[in-house]
């Protein structure tokens, strides 16, 4: 499977390494691209889920992806 975005591939997880979760697809950390992607200030603390860091597309759309 590969997970792209803006056309550009961003995430080359195996099927096992995927996970569900209220219908968003989490990838292991070791499953991303990322020179593809560049750390924003933008944080936000989910009460199940804890704090996460906010990535944009380098040179792309801001807020893509979080971990």
């Amino acid at each position: 499977m590969k997970a792209t975005l803006g056309g550009r591939v961003i995430a080359t997880p195996d099927a096992n390494d995927l996970v569900m979760i209220e219908g968003s697809w989490y990838f292991r950390p070791s499953s991303i691209n990322w020179s593809m992607l560049e750390s924003i200030p933008t944080v936000y603390t989910c009460p199940w889920k804890g704090q996460a860091e906010y990535y944009s597309l380098v040179g792309g759309p801001k807020d893509v992806a979080w971990a």
